[in-house]
């Protein structure tokens, strides 16, 4: 039996958050992912509580996205049972055997990776085990890169079982994800051009999931996001509260996809004679990044005229993005029309 088992992990091909990073990491190698990363991330929600600040892309009623990818099998086993049958670290080591990635929640204070003011409790990927180093492959965003690093046994376990001290609903289990590379996925203009519809209508995409859970009534969805993010720029004018850049990074990675969706769409046949509108959506996206690289400056220096500028640059986008995005679901609407 192998003392040494490093699992495939790609570097992703965007991300936001490491939820996003961990599940592109396992599947970028599967020759439907573009077929199925274009068919997705569309639909946009938003937290509507000012402390938190929080948005993403939508695919289920759930943060993590893997329930909603064919090319992963996602199983979770309860600590406690972990706990009360096998020896953690023995436990991790079989798993990776298996051809499981381990997605586990850890006090990363006890792993030296981090640096001591990284908030404790935190997400972790592990991927691979050496016996012999007693060491674990990981991987997760450090210092606002997404890297590969090892961390002791030691320092892996003390990590996972600190967390048995704090109560969290977010991730309470042990996440085993397993890559399916015979599993398919056809692109699904059916399914753009709803993401589409319920983007620009400001539709609660979670009602298709009631039988799973209720919506949540903190959540705004499609261009309403616009809405709480301006709010939240005003807070940061009046209220001198922390900006959070990750809401305009998802905006500039939104409006880059969409680039290299319809760039997927014309190569394969689907639509065609729309060389204006990408040029539109290109010089959007252009500005996009350009109003997160202020915010990024922002939290930088300080300077409150850059405020001003990236509050303007909001109301601009949410105007444009509205447009581009009403004009191409009526784009997919007429092509499915006369196809």
């Amino acid at each position: 039996m192998s003392s040494h088992m490093v699992l495939p992990n790609f570097q992703p091909y965007f991300s936001v958050y490491n939820w996003h990073a961990n599940l592109q990491s396992i599947i970028l190698n599967h020759p439907d992912f573009y077929s199925w990363i274009y068919s997705n991330y569309i639909q946009l929600y938003m937290d509507i509580r000012p402390e938190k600040t929080f948005a993403d892309f939508y695919l289920n009623n759930g943060l993590i996205h893997t329930p909603s990818c064919p090319f992963v099998e996602q199983n979770s086993i309860s600590r406690e049972i972990v706990k009360r049958v096998s020896c953690l670290i023995s436990f991790l080591i079989e798993c990776i055997r298996e051809g499981n990635y381990i997605y586990v929640l850890a006090d990363i204070s006890k792993i030296s990776t981090y640096s001591l003011n990284t908030n404790k409790n935190h997400e972790i990927f592990i991927y691979g085990f050496d016996i012999n180093q007693k060491q674990f492959y990981v991987a997760d965003y450090v210092k606002g890169k997404y890297i590969q690093y090892t961390a002791s046994f030691t320092e892996v376990e003390e990590a996972i079982n600190e967390m048995d001290n704090t109560k969290s609903d977010h991730l309470p289990h042990i996440e085993m994800w397993r890559f399916l590379p015979k599993s398919n996925y056809s692109f699904d203009i059916i399914h753009v051009r709803n993401q589409l519809y319920e983007y620009v209508n400001c539709i609660n995409s979670s009602d298709k999931y009631r039988q799973n859970a209720m919506p949540y009534s903190f959540r705004v969805y499609g261009l309403r996001v616009f809405d709480i993010i301006l709010n939240h720029v005003q807070n940061v004018k009046n209220l001198n509260v922390q900006l959070d850049r990750r809401i305009f990074h998802l905006l500039y990675l939104r409006c880059k996809i969409m680039c290299r969706r319809l760039e997927f769409m014309v190569n394969c046949g689907l639509i065609n004679n729309v060389s204006d509108y990408c040029d539109s959506y290109l010089t959007l996206t252009k500005f996009v990044e350009i109003n997160s690289n202020l915010a990024l400056k922002y939290q930088q220096t300080k300077n409150e005229s850059l405020i001003f500028t990236i509050q303007s640059n909001v109301q601009k986008i949410y105007v444009e993005d509205g447009k581009l995005s009403e004009k191409l679901l009526h784009i997919i609407n007429r092509m499915m029309y006369f196809s």
